[in-house]
């Protein structure tokens, strides 16, 4: 499992985990996406998704009972799966549902990706957040948004705890 999040006050946790899925989908991986009901699938697109490889499950529901059976659906079909954890609206399951769901990515050889952080009571193997954000493109009041520029530290367990800091841009600045 992979947890991507972004400090309080600054965006790009959705953008740094459809990057994650964008190489596995283009590999030929399938890549589901459950809870982020606004995804805009033209920003998926444009960090490299392949789009026919993509399902979008926006709301799984508002009782805590259909989160579980959907993520879980999801995992036993999917290479990745991305859903929205509690932190941004979503993931409507209890601890002991994210505990047996982590136990089914495991025996499944699935991904996992928490946005927005970790499913309730677990801790990733990775944490990766977003800490600063900026736009680029824009000139003197004129232009148009070519690129997002984000920092990324990385932690978690195991190999994963000693942190790194990364610079990425999320898409690429320019066209194509």
């Amino acid at each position: 499992t992979v947890a991507v999040g972004a400090v309080p006050g600054v965006t790009g946790a959705t953008s740094l985990a459809l990057a994650l899925a964008a190489g596995a989908s283009q590999a030929g991986s399938w890549v589901a996406v459950v809870g982020c009901g606004s995804l805009g699938l033209v920003a998926a697109a444009e960090l490299g998704v392949a789009l026919e490889r993509l399902v979008l499950v926006a709301d799984p529901g508002r009782d805590r009972s259909g989160w579980a059976p959907v993520v879980a659906a999801m995992v036993d079909g999917f290479d990745v799966v991305l859903v929205a954890t509690a932190r941004r609206g979503g993931v409507g399951m209890g601890t002991g549902d994210a505990r047996r769901l982590v136990a089914r990515v495991r025996e499944r050889g699935a991904v996992l990706v928490g946005v927005g952080g970790d499913l309730p009571g677990q801790r990733s193997a990775l944490c990766l957040t977003v800490t600063s954000a900026s736009w680029q493109g824009l000139g003197q009041g004129a232009g148009h948004l070519q690129g997002r520029r984000v920092t990324v530290e990385a932690g978690g367990r195991g190999d994963a705890a000693r942190g790194r800091r990364a610079e990425l841009w999320l898409p690429r600045p320019g066209p194509g």
